[in-house]
């Protein structure tokens, strides 16, 4: 089980240094979905652990997952609005073109 906590901690590190390095606003949509999901597996081994055994926590990581989904389907949207709108995706290009 202790293997599960590592992949959980290098998909979160993986996540958060794609969040970081990343300048196009896909890549960085996508790293904190690998966020997301690595806080869902961290969360389901913690209630494992402590010896949780009511379906409470499975029930929350799946509302963790459907609400990813939804924030995924949502931040794609506003990426296409800025896509049309600037002709880029990348973070430099639209902070450059934004208005005051």
């Amino acid at each position: 089980m202790i293997l599960y906590y590592y992949l959980a901690a290098i998909l979160l590190t993986l996540g958060l240094l794609g969040l970081l390095i990343k300048k196009d606003l896909v890549s960085m949509l996508l790293s904190l979905e690998v966020i997301l999901a690595a806080i869902s597996i961290f969360y389901g081994l913690f209630s494992k652990s402590v010896g949780n055994s009511s379906l409470d926590p499975q029930l929350q990581v799946l509302f963790i997952i459907i609400i990813a989904a939804a924030e995924a389907g949502v931040g794609l949207t506003l990426i296409i609005q800025l896509m049309k709108k600037n002709n880029s995706v990348y973070v430099c290009d639209i902070v450059e073109n934004s208005e005051p």
